[in-house]
């Protein structure tokens, strides 16, 4: 781990000169989710902050990550997360790549995965593989995610997605389909949004319920943080599915 940290401290370097002529994009957010699954239910508040920079070449680099507490059961444990991305994007597409690092509880594990996005007028498709090592339980994760957002105005966005996993950690193949809306004040860097999961996972349905709520910076409208923002979101859905039930 302090191999690949010392890299990127100095690949951040290398990219400093390229910084000062970049366009700059970044987005925080607050969060609360409530999962049902079966016969106990959990609940987690969070932040979440993703920052990009679009350099003069065509390339773009991302940073995001999350911090939650999770609550189940009566006690609470820590979920967080933090990737770095790295791409070309232009007007018609974006293909990149990623490294991430995810804590669960005491455990932590290693995310490495691809990612890309197709920009279609009003709509924007997303699409992810990745690979996730936890070495501390000796057991990993492959997933692959595809996501849709058809936006009716600029400022207001609804996003399809489907994941399916090949999971050692859970002992089953996985898979997730989920909704979300999102909506930003005309004239406003904030945004609101209400979205719902269902995995099935352990025989049993997992359900997820989120409300958010957003700060933009930089970008003008929810499309514009899609097409020219932090938008890459392959870490993120690879550890909101991590994140879904304590590790055990």
């Amino acid at each position: 781990m302090k191999k690949f940290l010392v890299g990127a401290v100095a690949t951040a370097a290398l990219l400093m000169p390229a910084v000062a002529q970049a366009d700059t994009n970044a987005v925080v957010g607050l969060n609360y989710s409530n999962t049902d699954v079966d016969s106990f239910d959990l609940d987690a508040y969070g932040i979440e902050g993703a920052f990009s920079h679009d350099f003069s070449n065509g390339t773009v680099f991302q940073f995001d990550g999350a911090s939650d507490r999770v609550d189940v059961g009566g006690c609470c444990y820590s979920s967080s997360y933090g990737a770095a991305h790295y791409g070309i994007r232009n007007d018609n597409y974006a293909i990149g790549g990623f490294a991430s690092f995810d804590e669960l509880f005491i455990y932590s594990g290693l995310g490495l995965g691809v990612e890309g996005q197709l920009y279609l007028n009003n709509i924007v498709l997303n699409g992810s593989i990745a690979h996730a090592d936890f070495g501390d339980l000796d057991v990993d994760t492959t997933m692959a995610a595809v996501d849709a957002t058809y936006f009716f105005s600029p400022n207001l966005g609804l996003t399809g997605l489907v994941s399916v996993a090949d999971d050692e950690i859970y002992g089953d193949d996985t898979t997730t389909y989920g909704i979300s809306g999102e909506y930003r004040l005309a004239s406003s860097p904030l945004s609101f949004e209400l979205g719902v999961r269902q995995t099935d996972i352990f025989d049993d349905d997992a359900t997820t319920w989120t409300l958010g709520l957003n700060f933009d910076f930089g970008t003008g409208s929810l499309h514009e943080r899609a097409t020219d923002g932090p938008s890459f979101n392959g870490a993120a859905n690879l550890h909101d599915y991590l994140s879904l039930l304590p590790t055990p």
